[in-house]
């Protein structure tokens, strides 16, 4: 009988007909396949080549030096309980090699271990830390207290709905190699996915174009560069809309001591006998679905203040004639990227951000 998945025909072999498209013997004239006859499942092609094998993963220029890292063995010795890997907040197209996306998440998550630079939610990290870690929390807290990025919230003012529509708050410590932790508190904005439009809350971000476009200007023309970054840039917009966080257990409590006289009569008890907060945020913390988006709507109105304009092609591309030569500005979020002939023009425009956006400017 014939052979209907692919195989090689049960016959005489054609001594002239040659080698077929993959390599095989080729056979005779195709049999006739009976109309009637069962459809037999195609089974998936069963492949022989004779590949090389592939070479260990080599991460010795994570630690620069010639130390290999054992690939079978790295996670038990890299991963640290309670730490936030990058892979978290990586987008991974589907074209992409998901083998070279792990490769490349490892490489990074080896290169923050290896420096000590990790975040650790906050109850590991208070074990980790102790005393240090509790202190950073409270300077994290007060920092936010003083900057008036939230306010209390009377939780018997609050429906159910609004108390179930609160974002939890998340707080996490960072080793610095310098030996100092700090703190980073950010709101879990995963909740305003249920009532926020998926395009309603995206910022713009500079175009790969504009970027290489830029380089080439300021290498024909010898413009001097200065690349800036916005600490805690996100905290200088306002929020435009009603947004409520909670703080539970050891947030709570530290939140208290920043300032007992305004926090302690609003603390109540969860169901599970836990400290809650609730807080009304007034600035656009991290973590917030639209936070990118309400400080790029403020930048961009302080550079038309003034007197930038925003490029019809790029929104994140600005561009004012200052002593008669033009300054581009690019940004990225928080990172900008300052362009203009004039090496003194450049360092009073930094200063101009450092006037609005704080000295921490850098």
């Amino acid at each position: 009988a014939d052979d209907i998945v692919g195989n090689e025909e049960v016959g005489t072999v054609n001594p002239h007909a040659g080698n077929d498209l993959v390599g095989n013997a080729a056979v005779g004239p195709p049999a006739e396949i009976d109309a009637v006859a069962p459809v037999v499942a195609l089974q998936p092609p069963q492949h022989n080549y004779n590949l090389r094998p592939r070479q260990g993963r080599d991460y010795s220029h994570c630690y620069g030096n010639d130390e290999q890292v054992d690939e079978a063995n790295f996670f038990q010795t890299a991963r640290i309980p309670g730490v936030l890997y990058g892979a978290n907040s990586v987008h991974v197209p589907e074209a992409f090699n998901t083998d070279l996306i792990a490769h490349h998440i490892m490489i990074i998550i080896a290169t923050k271990v290896a420096a000590g630079e990790t975040h650790i939610f906050l109850k590991q990290g208070l074990k980790e830390f102790g005393v240090k870690g509790e202190q950073a929390v409270y300077k994290e807290l007060d920092v936010l207290h003083l900057q008036n990025v939230f306010t209390r919230q009377d939780p018997g003012c609050l429906t159910s709905n609004e108390k179930g529509k609160a974002l939890e708050s998340l707080m996490f410590l960072e080793n610095k190699q310098t030996g100092a932790v700090k703190g980073r508190l950010v709101a879990d904005g995963s909740k305003q996915r249920n009532y926020i439009e998926e395009g309603a809350a995206a910022s713009p971000t500079v175009m790969t174009e504009s970027v290489l476009i830029t380089a080439a200007i300021v290498a024909t023309e010898g413009r001097d560069v200065a690349v800036i970054d916005l600490p805690g840039a996100f905290l200088n917009a306002e929020m435009d809309e009603v947004v409520h966080m909670v703080l539970r257990g050891k947030l709570a409590e530290l939140m208290v001591k920043v300032a007992p006289q305004i926090y302690r009569k609003y603390v109540t008890l969860g169901n599970k006998r836990e400290l809650m907060l609730y807080m009304t945020l007034q600035k656009a913390l991290y973590g917030c679905l639209r936070s990118a988006l309400l400080f790029y709507l403020k930048l961009v109105a302080d550079l038309e203040g003034q007197g930038f304009r925003l490029n019809p092609y790029d929104p994140c591309v600005a561009n004012k004639l200052v002593t008669r030569a033009q300054m581009t500005l690019t940004f990225h979020l928080h990172d900008i990227k300052i362009l203009h002939v004039d090496p003194l023009e450049v360092t009073q425009c930094i200063e101009w951000f450092k006037s609005i956006y704080g000295t921490d400017v850098r």
